[in-house]
């Protein structure tokens, strides 16, 4: 299946969320603790869109990008957690 305009629309709000997840601070728990401020929320969409589209479409190379980040993003929360000390 090809990338339709709204699996398009899906992947730049997801990319937008991730831009702004990158900006919350983790030890701020009443921000950090919602739903939608959590990597793995997006990553289940992500995951829907990947099901969906063609591997090797446009579409599927996006969410591949857009994964990738939230990979890191998931991994600086570890680290910096919520007590504000250094995960190794």
């Amino acid at each position: 299946m090809a990338c339709n305009d709204e699996d398009e629309r899906e992947l730049r709000h997801i990319a937008a969320m991730i831009d702004e997840l990158s900006r919350v601070d983790v030890r701020d728990r009443p921000v950090a603790s919602t739903s939608v401020m959590r990597p793995a929320y997006w990553r289940a969409r992500l995951d829907a869109i990947r099901a969906r589209v063609r591997a090797g479409s446009r579409a599927a190379m996006l969410a591949q990008m857009l994964g990738d980040r939230l990979d890191e993003l998931e991994r600086r929360q570890w680290r910096d957690g919520p007590s504000g000390n250094r995960k190794r």
